[in-house]
């Protein structure tokens, strides 16, 4: 009786375990919670009877990373378990599924042999470089998009209608076998050849951002969508084409292309190729056209008359005829070489753009539905909008414009028209101005009292003197440049994030309300003050060319980019400034700067100073270092190795060690009083300026490579000498001005070459006998250090003058046939 209780509580505790379905992933679980699939809390399992009848599953987006337990889902036919974080799946129970999405997971390996009924498999945005689909030939669409796919075979899935391996890395695929096909892309992928000859049926071909220089497509007669751009084609023929509908080649090399079977055409994207001529004749059904950036010098609409966009711009068109395209509603033909445009007829036109052409009027009176116009870089003298009440933006910059009559184009939000010759201009009627541009013109006068709406504003490089804007209260952008302001108030334009007053006469400047101001430019005024403490949002700061003698930014410790330079500061606290990245403070009268909290430099300009010490040690983000011009007789960058341009000229610099700053591009450390300079840091190859001249006392520079450096570092004093070792160092020199005295030398073996005005003086101080005789030697200095000369012999030469008062040693000398007009041997 004990044995038949003990086998039925076995029987039933077995029953009870084979009824839950472990799921250790707790956010799969709490997916299933969430969908009613299970109850409570995550405890790791789910009753098998809630799932084992279920045909749908969406768990997409939970960050799932296992799906442990999907075998127990074994009635799904529909199992999207997108946007995961999946690395590995098993399927194999699975075998009923019909619809599978697993795009945007980590998946690079999958096994769905089991799974013979699949028709929609989605794999996109996953890490396969290959699948083994051979098993799932029911597949009617593909998606495999965003992968690293590099070989696919698709023998088997005969049934592919739509299919997607854009984003991928294929370079071959075989698809003879895949007639079926009616879409198809292969964007971004590396196909410079591919055979489509079997794909009859294809519908929608997207092949853009490939290698293919040729296409062959005259057995798909099909295509209705066609995108081939970012090629490098420079012919296509698709006269057995005639359905396509939607066309785009755009960024290939085409200089011709023949479309006029192509009837059916409503989207023709051509843009930058080489187009000399375009026959659209045949093409009366197109609507939008795209041809700009190609090498037009004509273009016939005359039957497009259902064209509604056209960009023609950036070709070479002097003349355009559009007046048969009454429903143009864009129309973009800038960058060309138009004198004239009729756009009479063109009453519909909404967005019009023109600008960088040669017209000298434009006749605007019929086309009252603009509402966006650019007419910048012409050479218009009047512009009439009387009749354009719907502009809302309007750029007239680079033409000649004295005046302008805006006063019925109360609809403006954007008006732009700098660099004009405005010296007026009315704005009291234009109250939905957001965007103002009236820089680089004639005014002297603004009225901005009734444009409240501004929240952009660029009038630099005028005449003004005075600007009232105490009612602009919701600019945010504010340049006033290169005016004639002494005094400006801003008290009430408290939105300001952007401001720029820089080149005008202000002496003084009062930004205690302006609290949301990021970037303020204020160089080259006359100011001998700043109160910046109420303005903590700084980011940048421009104050160089003032009359400074301080600055307090210990507030302003948002700051990255500070020039604070040609001011009269004599000290400069940035210890709070620990952000900054880019830092001038050059031409000033600073004794010392600690930088020690700033930490974050990579820009650094302290030149034209009186520093006499600096530490950079703990400014190891340096790419950029200006020092020159101060006092400086020492400077350590042991830790400074991101340096890459180094400039240290005019200072007292001594023994200098460059060795650790590898990443060196451009280095000046002329005019120091260098004795050695080590520049051995393996990577001189990379240095490509250096100037280490008027260094009197500089004899050594190390560096990697004596023979490099004597061909490419030239700006160096006649006294240095490259050097590869330390023992080298501790060899003198003897300078030989004449070169044909250092040739006679190296003749004769006292001298290895190549002729470079010196010669090692321990190969020459022991010598006892010297011939130089009939060498053309003019100059004869350096002889002095030939001390153990007893015979010299320095007939038929060009010398004048002759010292041989060290040479004491001397018992015999030959110098006839010379010009000697002094000859010194008093020693001797």
């Amino acid at each position: 009786m004990k044995k038949t209780t003990l086998l039925i509580f076995l029987f039933i505790a077995g029953l009870l375990s084979a009824q839950t379905t472990s799921i250790p992933d707790p956010n799969f679980e709490q997916a299933l919670i969430n969908l009613g699939l299970d109850s409570g809390t995550v405890d790791g399992t789910v009753p098998t009877a809630n799932i084992n009848n279920l045909t749908s599953l969406n768990v997409s987006d939970m960050g799932i990373s296992n799906l442990t337990g999907i075998g127990d889902f074994v009635a799904l036919t529909n199992l999207d378990c997108s946007l995961n974080s999946l690395s590995t799946l098993n399927l194999s129970a699975n075998t009923a599924i019909e619809i599978l999405n697993l795009s945007e997971n980590d998946l690079n390996t999958l096994d769905l042999s089991a799974n013979t009924a699949i028709t929609d498999l989605d794999l996109s945005d996953n890490n396969f470089s290959t699948l083994n689909l051979s098993a799932n030939t029911a597949i009617t669409t593909l998606n495999a998009e965003e992968n690293n796919i590099n070989t696919l075979d698709l023998s088997t899935n005969t049934a592919i209608e739509f299919l997607n391996l854009s984003d991928n890395e294929l370079s071959t695929l075989d698809l003879s076998a895949n007639t079926a096909i009616k879409a198809l892309d292969l964007s971004y992928n590396d196909f410079s050849t591919l055979n489509l000859s079997t794909n009859t049926a294809i519908e929608e071909l997207s092949i853009h951002n490939n290698l293919l220089s040729a296409l062959n497509l005259s057995t798909n007669t099909a295509i209705i969508g066609l995108s081939l751009s970012e090629n490098s084609l420079t012919s296509l023929d698709l006269s057995a084409n005639t359905a396509i509908i939607d066309l785009n080649v755009n960024n290939n090399q085409l200089t011709s292309l023949n479309i006029s079977g192509n009837t059916a055409l409503t989207t023709l994207l051509a843009e930058e190729n080489l187009l000399t001529s375009l026959d659209l004749s045949t093409n009366t059904a197109i609507t939008d056209l795209y041809v700009n950036n190609n090498q037009l010098t004509a273009l016939d609409l005359s039957t497009n008359t259902a064209i509604t966009t056209l960009n023609a711009q950036q070709n070479q068109l002097t003349s355009l005829n559009i007046s048969g395209n009454s429903v143009l509603t864009d129309l973009s033909v800038y960058d060309n070489q138009l004198t004239t445009l009729d756009l009479s007829t063109n009453t519909a036109i909404i967005n019009l753009s023109v600008y960088e052409n040669q017209l000298t009027a434009l006749n605007l009176s019929a086309n009252t539905a603009i509402t966006t116009l650019n007419v910048d870089d012409n050479q218009l003298t009047s512009l009439d909008l009387s009749t354009n009440t719907a502009i809302t933006e309007l750029k007239v910059t680079h033409n000649l414009l004295t005046s302008l009559n805006i006063s019925g184009n109360t609809t403006l939000t954007t008006l732009n028209l700098h660099h004009n010759q405005l010296t007026t201009l009315d704005l009291s009627t234009n109250t939905a101005i957001t965007d103002l541009d009236v820089s680089t013109n004639q005014l002297t006068a603004l009225d901005l009292s009734t444009n409240t709406a501004i929240t952009s504003l660029s009038a630099d490089k005028n005449l003004l003197t005075s600007l009232n804007i105490s009612g602009n209260t919701v600019l945010t952008e504010l340049n006033l440049e290169d005016n004639q302001f002494s005094t400006l108030d801003l008290s009430t334009n408290t939105a300001i994030e952007y401001l720029h007053l820089s080149e005008n006469q202000l002496t003084a400047l009062d930004l205690s309300t302006n609290t949301a101001i990021i970037n303020l430019s204020v160089y080259e005024n006359q100011l001998t003050a700043l109160n910046l403490s109420a303005n903590t949002a700084l980011k940048s700061l421009d104050v160089n060319s003032n009359q400074l003698t301080t600055l307090d930014l210990s507030t302003n410790t948002a700051i990255t980019d500070l020039d604070v330079s040609t001011n009269q500061l004599t000290t400069l606290d940035l210890s709070t400034n620990t952000a900054i990245t880019d830092l001038d403070v050059s031409t000033n009268q600073l004794t010392a700067l600690n930088l020690s909290a700033n930490t974050a430099i990579t820009d650094l300009d302290v030149s034209t100073n009186q520093l006499t010490t600096l530490d950079l040690s703990t400014n190891t983000a340096i790419t950029d270092l200006y020092v020159n011009n101060n006092q400086l007789d020492a400077l350590d960058l042991s830790n400074n190795t991101a340096i890459e341009y180094l400039y240290l000229s005019d200072n007292q610099l001594d023994a200098f060690d460059l060795s650790a700053n590898t990443a060196l591009i451009e280095l000046y450390i002329n005019d120091n009083e260098l004795t050695t300079l080590d520049l051995r840091n393996g990577a001189n190859q990379s240095l490509t300026a250096m100037d280490a001249t008027n260094n009197p006392d500089l004899t050594c520079i190390f560096v990697d490579s004596k023979t490099y450096a004597d061909t490419n570092f030239t700006n160096v004093d006649a006294t240095a000498n490259f050097m590869e070792t330390d023992q080298e160092c501790s060899l003198n020199y003897t300078q030989i001005p004449d070169a044909n005295f250092e040739q006679a030398l190296i003749n004769l073996g006292h001298d290895s070459g190549p002729i470079d005005g010196k010669v090692y003086t321990a190969d020459i101080n022991v010598l006892t006998s010297l011939d130089v005789s009939n060498t053309s030697i003019s100059d004869l200095t350096g002889i002095e250090d030939f001390v153990a000369l007893t015979s010299l012999n320095c007939s038929n030469n060009s010398l004048t003058t002759l010292d041989l008062n060290t040479n004491t040693v001397l018992t015999s000398l030959t110098a006839n046939d010379n010009q000697l007009t002094t000859l010194d041997i008093k020693k001797w």
